[in-house]
This record gives structure tokens, sequence and C-alpha cells, in this order.
């Protein structure tokens, strides 16, 4: 059986939170989401690398590290399925980790589509 998580009630970018966590600092809030997107396709590999060569102690440092960074850009699609991904490495329960790669590649161009929509809308 394959899980998927449901998302779609959850915005891709929760600007009310990212600004929060961000100090009330809407510029920094967008610096923060930046700095993470263009290093998300990479993080997102590497998971992926991890997963297919079996070595689950860095599967689960690299979901750990980019669910801690998604948890101070306000992202809440990507921080439920990273949560979900986190707990299914600790658990030993990998057997829906396939269907779970899949959607975090589908949310991260999700995120990076509307990111891009947000900078070219600052831009002009």
């Amino acid at each position: 059986m394959t899980t998927e998580l449901e998302l779609s009630s959850l915005p891709i970018i929760d600007w009310d939170a990212a600004i929060k966590t961000a100090g009330n600092k809407k510029e920094v809030a967008e610096e923060l989401l930046n700095f993470l997107c263009k290093t998300l396709r990479d993080d997102v590999k590497a998971i992926h690398q991890a997963f297919a060569d079996n070595q689950f102690k860095e599967l689960l440092q690299r979901v750990h590290k980019l669910h801690g960074g998604v948890s101070y850009c306000g992202l809440p699609r990507l921080k439920k399925l990273l949560m979900a991904m986190e707990t299914n490495i600790k658990k030993n329960d990998v057997a829906d980790f396939h269907s779970l790669l899949h959607q975090l590649e589908v949310e991260t161009e999700r995120l990076l589509s509307e990111q891009a929509k947000v900078d070219s809308f600052h831009n002009h």
C-alpha cells in the first residue's frame, strides 16, 4: 500500500508563520526562504542518494536537517512531509519511503515555482 500524505489543505508558504519566526521581519523571512530554496534540489538529491545506498544514519541526518530548515521558513507542507519521513526512518518503517520521496519532489517543485513567482513580483 502506498501512503501519500494529504497536504492540499495546507499553504505552500505560510508567510505569517515565516515572518513571525523571522522576528516579524518580512525581509529576513524572504532571505531565509531564498537561502533554503537555493540548496533545496541538492538536499532532495542527497536524501534520495542516502536512501538508495541504504545509508539510514545519513538519511536521518539529512531529513532532520532539512526538516529544521523548513521549520524556520513557514513551509507547512514540507514540514509535515519531512516530519513523516523522519518518523518513518526512526521506526525503521521505510516501506512507504518511495512514495514519500516522490511527494517530496513534487512539493519541492511546487515551492520553487511559488518562490519564483514571489521573486519575480518583488523584482518588478
